[in-house]
């Protein structure tokens, strides 16, 4: 049996007593009332649901109902309206104007009221569950830590109309200054352009977006933001409304960089041990022929043995320092317009020693092969350390093709992009490589080869295609081999007839002034172009060199200048004789070349650059070209 509450209110005690019986017998519980006022007083009793006679002594009935809807606002009670007189249409649909849900004319068939007030019962408790589940999920989103807004699709700029306290104290903004605006207002200076546009075409294609971008708050303090954007869609399919649920990551996102700085830490220690390693055999190698030209008890054979052996060591060393370099993008690049397939020739005697006699090196030259522009150093570098890993890939011999041709990419959209490549492919018929580790092979310091690999091979033949804007990839499977393509732009101009740097010594007889704070290099370029015929005079710093400058008797013609000094850079210290000099020459020299030296100048028009450590040929051909060319 129902124990619903039921109010009563009639001033006539037989149509109470009528409703009360016939109500109670179907087991409402039934509140009577005689007047409004008592009708009022008795709202707090919880009635769910109110006959209400239209004529009572002290108010009419329509303005109880305003009265009973003002203090019962928080939720909805069905109110009936009673009468024993017809009452006409009009009159009936001011009723349910101001406030009334429905009309029943006394006496009523009892069949009639109960039916009539089972139907309001039942409206009532759907609705009062429909409201219940609607302030709980209101309390909820209320109370969610995390950020979401909603915005309006179907006005202009998608404004947003909701926001949550989650987003609010997320963002330091108050609900007020959020909504009505767009959420670009999160944007800044940080902010990544693609991520951005990624979340405007998903909200113009009413798709779903996951993504993380960097927003600012209030303050103008920037913040990680996992977001996440769904469409509302109305029956008819159209976009109604966007939901946004917002996470500060930004934590998370400092554990992670502390987590790859760890990394890096540790790969710089393997790699500091790799590199101590390979430098101290070097070493040993020049340290014990050194000691046995010292005792001077060797003949003229072996003295030339023991120099040409110091010789390789230094190069060597000097090609593990281009190698590091390189794989950290701080070397200096010298492209030229050269024939991948010139290099590779030249390479194929090395390569053949290289791979041993257990594999069978097969070369394919293209005919008609494109020009490349690209430095020739890194270039060999590229092609021995792809060789070197696909020898290392075929313990037991096997075949190894190498092979060059022009092919150009149409469409847009592809992998390299659109345009004409010069084409090199180093294919192996080793074991493979598995799916699970293929995405990491150029990883710096990954390697499947145990202590014999570095983990520097694959990395820095990665960095030099990529520092010659080239796109390098790697078709693999299990017992299958490797294929690995690397693709150089088209360069416009032909080939140069040699890309690689004559070893003829150049003489000359002007006059040089180096600056060099090392003593031992200052000494070795000093005495190298002393005997090549030049004119030296040495400073060991900025500050010596521009003094003698400011000497009205001495004159030079080219300054020969180390980049990182004590006291000032060379590009500062060109700057200031140049305000002295007019065009002056200027060659560049370091070991480090780091990035920021290289944008103040060093590589600008009429500006050479030597690396360290070079020969007596390139260092005599270097200045010899600076000299020869014509003032600017």
């Amino acid at each position: 049996m129902s124990r619903a509450t039921i109010l009563s209110v009639n001033d006539l005690p037989h149509a109470r007593y009528a409703t009360t019986r016939h109500l109670e017998s179907c087991g409402y519980k039934v509140i009577e009332a005689a007047t409004g006022e008592e009708a009022l007083s008795k709202l707090p009793l919880g009635p769910e649901l109110i006959l209400l006679d239209v004529h009572l002594p002290d108010v009419h009935g329509f303005e109880l109902c305003d009265r009973i809807r003002a203090a019962t606002s928080e939720r909805w009670i069905p109110i009936v309206l009673v009468s024993s007189v017809f009452i006409d249409p009009a009159h009936i649909a001011e009723g349910l104007h101001r406030g009334a849900d429905g009309y029943l004319t006394q006496p009523a068939d009892p069949d009639v009221l109960l039916a009539m007030v089972a139907a309001y019962l039942r409206a009532a408790t759907q609705l009062r569950l429909k409201t219940e589940a609607l302030r709980l999920r209101n309390e909820a989103i209320e109370a969610l830590p995390t950020g979401l807004i909603i915005t309006d699709a179907r006005q202009p700029d998608n404004p947003i109309i909701y926001a949550n306290p989650g987003f609010c104290e997320m963002t330091g903004y108050s609900r007020q200054e959020v909504v009505g605006r767009n959420c670009r207002f999160l944007q800044g200076a940080g902010s990544d352009k693609e991520t951005l546009q990624e979340i405007r075409k998903a909200l113009q294609k009413a798709e779903r977006i996951e993504c993380e971008v960097l927003n600012y708050t209030k303050k103008g303090t920037p913040f990680w933001n996992a977001l996440s954007i769904s469409p509302i869609l109305d029956e008819g399919g159209k976009v109604t409304h966007f939901v946004g649920v917002q996470r500060d990551i930004t934590a998370q996102k400092n554990l992670q960089d502390q987590l790859r700085q760890s990394q890096k830490l540790e790969a710089v220690g393997h790699l500091a041990g790799g590199i101590a390693h390979d430098f101290n055999n070097l070493l040993a190698v020049i340290m014990g022929y050194a000691n046995l030209l010292e005792a001077k008890n060797c003949t003229p054979e072996e003295m030339k043995a023991a120099v040409r052996e110091i010789a390789q060591a230094a190069d060597r060393g000097a090609q593990l320092t281009r190698q590091l370099l390189t794989f950290s993008r701080r070397q200096i690049v010298q492209p030229a317009i050269l024939s991948v397939d010139a290099v590779l020739r030249g390479m194929e005697k090395l390569l053949s020693r290289l791979v041993g006699e257990d594999i069978l090196l097969e070369f394919t030259y293209a005919p008609d092969l494109w020009s490349a522009q690209l430095d020739p150093t890194q270039l060999e570098q590229t092609i021995l350390n792809l060789v070197l890993n696909a020898r290392d890939a075929m313990p037991h011999g096997g075949r190894l093709k190498l092979r060059t041709y022009n092919t150009s990419v149409p469409e847009a959209g592809a992998n390299p992009p659109p345009g004409d490549y010069v084409v090199l492919e180093v294919e192996d018929t080793g074991g493979g490589i598995h799916p699970d580790i293929q995405a990491r092979i150029f990883e710096p310091f990954f390697t499947t080869k145990g202590d014999r690999g570095s983990g520097l091979g694959l990395a820095i033949v990665y960095a030099s295609v990529q520092q010659a804007h080239g796109h390098i990839s790697v078709e693999s499977a299990p017992g299958r081999g490797a294929l690995f393509t690397v693709h150089y732009p088209r360069a416009l101009k032909p080939a140069l007839s040699n890309a690689r740097p004559e070893k003829a010594i150049l003489r000359g007889d002007e006059t040089v002034l180096v600056v060099e704070d090392d003593p031992f290099v200052r000494s070795l370029v000093e005495h190298t172009l002393a005997s090549l015929g030049y004119h030296v005079v040495t400073a060991s710093g900025p500050e010596e060199a521009i003094a003698m400058a400011s000497d009205d008797n001495f004159h030079f013609d080219l300054l020969l200048t180390d980049v990182v000094m004590p006291g000032g850079t060379g590009g500062e210290l060109a700057e200031t004789l140049r305000a002295s000099v007019a065009g002056l020459k200027v060659i560049f020299m370091s070991g480090y070349p780091d990035d920021d030296l290289v944008l103040r100048g060093v590589q600008k028009d009429g500006v050479a650059f030597l690396a360290k450590p070079f020969t007596p040929s390139a260092l005599s051909q270097m200045v010899r070209r600076a000299l020869d060319e014509p003032s600017r």
